[in-house]
């Protein structure tokens, strides 16, 4: 498939990959498209404007779209043909910090990330119907990722801890995940939903066996000569399989983005590339070897990654042309 994504010029730009890849969400301060796989090619919506800075965002494979700000609101998208259509929005209590799509047969529910409680809601009702409370935590929390398959709900918040509970009773606290010395910044699942990677504020990735909470293997990412791991500025996942992995990782202050296979619980470096480009803010997997960048200074780039690659360089960065292919 070619890579042909069309380049708009979006302030403060980043983005967020649907589970299987399929759909892509760009991201500007205060509006919202999305990139889709249409006969082979990848294509554009329209844009969506919102009120306030977009905070949160998570995409479903279907097309849907949760977004929140920090004007205390968040809203729902759905993707019809070419065009972006808003579904519902809802005022909130506080500023939302994060966001997950959790879609099962028919139904399609919206989690949304609140200081230290997580809210849920049906897709369509957003705004209708009054967010469900279903955990809180002492916390600012950092992630939340529900696991239909598994029956399971994984969420973090600063104190480096993973606390896992079932989907139905997800007020309770069946188990915790220790590995992480700081905050769990990124964590996404394989495609069977049996194990976890989570990337870290201290700079290290972990693999976890989901069911039993066990760590299977950890690794420090690179940053600069140092060494030392760092904060993450973007992170994307793509499932490979059922049970493997593709993580692309770019670390805050840093122009070195790694990509790491997870298989078998096994964490392995595919490549890494020096773009030479200022801090990364946002990564999507077009395919299992094509990302999708974008910076701080607003360049959008494709990127070829080769898995046997330890190394390799990147072409210099383009800056935005609107309605130009690549």
């Amino acid at each position: 498939m070619e890579d042909n994504v069309f380049r708009k010029e979006f302030s403060l730009p980043w983005l967020v990959s649907s589970p299987n890849g399929c759909t892509v969400g760009v991201f500007g301060r205060n509006k919202v498209t999305l990139a889709y796989v249409d006969e082979g090619e990848w294509k554009l919506t329209n844009e969506v404007n919102l009120h306030g800075v977009i905070t949160a965002a998570a995409v479903a494979d279907s097309g849907k779209c949760v977004v929140g700000t920090d004007q205390k609101s968040a809203m729902t998208i759905q993707r019809q043909g070419n065009t972006l259509l808003q579904v519902a929005s809802c005022e909130l209590e506080a500023k939302v910090f994060g966001a997950a799509i959790m879609e099962v047969d028919d139904r399609c529910d919206v989690y949304i990330m609140e200081k230290n409680d997580v809210l849920k809601v049906p897709f369509a009702n957003v705004g209708q119907q009054a967010p469900e409370h279903i955990l809180g935590h002492f916390g600012l929390m950092t992630r939340v990722l529900p696991l239909p398959r598994a029956r399971k709900i994984l969420t973090a918040d600063r104190d480096e801890k993973i606390r896992c509970s079932e989907l139905d009773r997800p007020f309770i606290v069946n188990r915790y995940y220790f590995g992480h010395t700081d905050a769990v910044e990124f964590a996404y699942s394989t495609a069977d939903e049996k194990e976890l990677v989570t990337v870290g504020a201290e700079g290290k990735l972990i693999a976890w066996n989901i069911e039993e909470g066990t760590l299977l293997c950890s690794a420090s990412l690179y940053n600069g000569e140092s060494g030392a791991g760092g904060r993450t500025d973007a992170c994307a996942a793509r499932c490979i399989g059922s049970d493997g992995l593709l993580i692309a990782v770019a670390q805050e202050g840093g122009s070195v983005l790694e990509v790491w296979l997870c298989e078998k619980g096994r964490l392995v470096l595919s490549s890494r590339h020096n773009l030479g480009v200022d801090d990364i803010s946002g990564i999507a997997f077009l395919s299992n070897s094509k990302l999708l960048l974008t910076t701080k200074s607003n360049l959008l780039r494709s990127l070829s990654i080769e898995k046997e690659a330890q190394s390799c360089t990147a072409p210099p960065p383009q800056p935005f042309d609107r309605d130009e292919i690549f």
